[in-house]
């Protein structure tokens, strides 16, 4: 199939960030996005990954000076969990270069893992003032944004309006379709789209992967219960931690976004053992202060059998979702934009292309759905009838065989020759590391011999460790660093920095 024209169908996030990828990267393509007018931009804080920072920065160009100025993010170093043993109050899932494992071994507490995990428990910035009061970022800049969802929306229209896209605000009546897939697309007003590529970016919906050419759908509730989300903000009184909280709460979790003037909080819940009226509760008896959404967010887990199926590409939630823990959703988006890309430069995708890309963007949603499976199948911080049932009935099937070697023979982190680490390396984000400290995190110990670091090794580590509590001496708030970063535009340098996590 030789793609020289596209329709998008859908706009936000997913629909936006693709238009302007491609108009960037491949402009001789013929670009048209419609989007319906009747679809309110939900107004929730957004947690990212440093994906997020590639595609922005690096592959649209954004200036961060301007980004700061109209989205007015904040910075998130990592995930804080709320979560695990009941005597553990929390533990850090942090950006960057950490080393769990080192950490539980010889400090006893897997928080030692990196300096970006030391800012996080003391809630800091990746800013250091020196004794002359200059500003600088640490060494290692491993950090995403924290955004308003519909400012972020707003600003990447605008990037959109400044493009070759050409847009069309209206409402998809009825699809035709032929043996290669979608004919074409008839609006409401009468107006006919065709391409030699449709991509779909309208969510949960699946107008056209899912609905028009019902494409096999595969469900991920044997793994994660949640279904519902309730969403409210709370005053912050200017405190921004660097970090998104997730807080296990009676009948799931809820997380955290800080803001610059508010925390955006949302009860991700399963409807079996909770409703809306039961979610508000809880979150007033936690922040009685906060002020609750109208809104009740639904979604389902899963993913389609095909990313590609005849000549229609989903995107987004319009292909696959697991559920907000671990900030996925723009983190898949990105990721399945860039593989996508890389198939549309060589001008004609093939079956074999087809077959590659449904099998690597399917893997990668797969691998999510067990990653996230044992969070919940090893948390025990509640006793409720949720987390009873997660413990007992939690379908980890997908990666019993690395339990079973973190288990019996050690870290994944550790067997780099063994192939269980090649299948767990399918994102620098969600890693073999990071399914060390997730376990380890949760009071789940890995077998353990001495020996198994060397004298080196943990003479490395025990400097790397003093370091970074010179570090913290000099380390701000993170509402202090934000107003220096608003002043001193060269604070934040990338330098170098996607080429060590465009993976």
């Amino acid at each position: 199939m030789k793609v020289d024209s596209i329709v998008i169908v859908g706009g936000g996030t997913a629909g936006y960030l693709t238009a302007l990828c491609i108009d960037k990267l491949l402009p001789h393509i013929k670009l048209t996005l419609i989007e319906s007018p009747n679809i309110p931009i939900i107004g929730v804080g957004e947690a990212t990954t440093p994906k997020i920072m590639y595609v922005l920065h690096d592959i649209l160009g954004v200036d961060i000076a301007e980004f700061h100025a109209k989205v007015a993010p904040t910075w998130k170093l990592g995930i804080k969990f709320l979560w695990g043993p009941p005597e553990k109050e929390f533990f850090n899932l942090p950006f960057g270069h950490m080393e769990p494992i080192h950490a539980h071994f010889l400090t006893g507490d897997i928080n030692n893992s990196s300096i970006v995990s030391n800012l996080m428990s003391n809630d800091l910035s990746p800013v250091i003032v020196d004794e002359t009061g200059n500003a600088k970022m640490i060494s290692n800049r491993s950090f995403a944004y924290h955004i308003d969802n519909k400012n972020f929306v707003s600003f990447l229209k605008g990037l959109l309006k400044d493009s070759n896209v050409e847009y069309i605000q209206g409402e998809i009546e009825s699809t035709q379709k032929n043996e290669q897939g979608i004919k074409e697309l008839i609006t409401t007003s009468g107006q006919s789209l065709t391409a030699d590529l449709f991509i779909d970016c309208s969510g949960f919906h699946s107008i056209l992967l899912g609905k028009s050419l019902e494409t096999e759908y595969i469900s991920y509730k044997s793994s994660l219960f949640t279904d519902s989300a309730v969403t409210a903000t709370l005053d912050n009184n200017g405190f921004v931690k660097p970090y998104t909280s997730a807080i296990t709460m009676n009948s799931g979790w809820m997380w955290n976004i800080p803001l610059n003037d508010h925390d955006h909080l949302g009860y991700v819940y399963s409807s079996k053992y909770c409703g809306r009226e039961g979610a508000i509760e809880e979150i007033l008896k936690m922040h009685p202060s906060a002020e609750i959404n109208p809104h009740t967010v639904t979604f389902k887990s899963g993913r389609y059998k095909s990313f590609i199926y005849q000549n229609v590409v989903g995107i987004g939630n319009a292909y696959g979702f697991v559920e907000p823990l671990e900030s996925t959703g723009l983190h898949m988006i990105c990721f399945e934009i860039l593989e996508l890309m890389k198939v549309l430069k060589e001008g004609t995708i093939t079956k074999k292309h087809k077959e590659q890309l449904d099998q690597l963007i399917g893997n990668q949603w797969d691998m999510l759905r067990w990653f996230l499976a044992i969070h919940y199948k090893f948390n025990t911080k509640i006793d409720s009838p949720f987390w009873h049932d997660c413990r007992s009935k939690v379908n980890i099937s997908g990666v019993e065989q690395y339990l079973d070697h973190f288990m019996n023979f050690g870290p994944i982190s550790f067997a780099k020759k063994n192939k269980i680490h090649h299948e767990l390396s399918f994102d620098p984000i969600f890693s073999p590391v990071g399914f060390d400290a997730i376990l380890l995190g949760q009071n789940v110990i890995p077998q353990w011999e001495e020996g198994m670091l060397s004298d080196s090794e943990v003479n490395y580590f025990n400097l790397g460790h003093t370091a970074n509590k010179a570090f913290m001496q000099q380390a701000i708030p993170m509402d202090e660093a934000l107003e220096i970063a608003a002043k001193k535009t060269d604070l934040i340098s990338l330098k170098g920095w996607f080429d060590h996590h465009n993976h």
